[in-house]
């Protein structure tokens, strides 16, 4: 079981993710891993979910969204957000951060990531660190002709926990991600679907289950609004995003089906690289007014 090997917690059935998950099914299968700090779990969604130190997952369809104004048609997992996406299916000519720090509020650290790019500058490797200083695994990133084709999670040990193999239509178009488990066998898979060299839609398929999701852009070709929903139980969660006059991310607001809000900040330098993100979760005073509270931060250190 994966709980065992990372001696895993679960805690509550409602909570704020951190920096990194691992989603697994009742039998210990993963399902998803992925890197965005801002997520809301809720388990009425999922078969079973649990705490990891170093790497994480939330709900069955992840979010994309490049770090500056590109928003590439062939992007790493179309519709999953995370700080470094540039540097595994963009053309950024800026060198890449070398580290991710998570914090508190207060500034208290939580976890810490560290990136390794190739000569290209394709992120190859991220590892991950405990806050004290020890590493708790590592993502392997392979590339054929600088396009992504598979990704690799392990354990500190080196042991392949799962993979994720990427399929695309004419070389170009990302159509497909086959989601194997460590023996091999195959847990899920995404579909995407295009309109005029855009991401608009997909599912992601985990045996019995489906779930879709629309993209909406306005203007061209920024995203505007993101929907999931369930043949079932209907819409799960939207997103929306702000966009800066020059088209750098500005913020992005989750809201559940339930009704819990978060939004994300985004501060970039003076290079326009992206430097901080802080989250902040939305709540009620007594006297019915809206008050933003910070959770947490995350910081990202460049070597130039």
């Amino acid at each position: 079981m994966i709980e065992k090997i990372f001696q895993l917690i679960w805690k509550s059935t409602r909570q704020m993710c951190y920096l990194f998950y691992i989603l697994t099914d009742s039998k210990g299968r993963i399902w998803r891993w992925c890197q965005d700090t801002s997520v809301i779990i809720d388990r009425s969604m999922l078969k079973f979910i649990v705490k990891l130190d170093i790497r994480s997952a939330w709900f069955l369809i992840p979010f994309y969204l490049c770090i500056g104004a590109s928003q590439e048609a062939n992007a790493y997992q179309p519709v999953y957000w995370t700080p470094v996406s540039d540097y595994i299916v963009g053309n950024n000519t800026k060198p890449g951060p070398a580290s991710l720090t998570v914090k508190t509020a207060k500034g208290k650290i939580l976890e810490r990531a560290t990136y390794k790019y190739n000569s290209s500058g394709k992120l190859v490797r991220e590892t991950y660190w405990d806050t004290q200083g020890k590493k708790k695994g590592y993502t392997r990133y392979y590339y054929k002709k600088n396009q992504l084709i598979k990704e690799q999670l392990l354990n500190r040990s080196g042991k392949i926990l799962n993979q994720l193999k990427f399929f695309y239509r004419n070389g170009v178009l990302l159509t497909n991600i086959r989601n194997y488990q460590e023996d091999g066998n195959l847990q899920s898979q995404q579909f995407f679907k295009y309109n005029e060299g855009l991401l608009v839609g997909g599912e992601e398929v985990v045996e019995s289950r489906k779930d879709q999701f629309q993209i909406f852009y306005e203007p061209k070709p920024l995203r505007s609004q993101v929907v999931i929903r369930n043949k079932y139980t209907g819409k799960l969660l939207e997103i929306f995003y702000k966009y800066h006059p020059d088209g750098r991310l500005k913020e992005r607001k989750r809201q559940t089906k339930d009704g819990i809000t978060e939004r994300c900040v985004y501060e970039y330098t003076e290079k326009s690289r992206l430097s901080t993100y802080k989250y902040y979760q939305k709540t009620i005073s007594k006297d019915k007014k809206e008050k933003w509270i910070m959770t947490k931060k995350v910081i990202l250190n460049y070597r130039s």
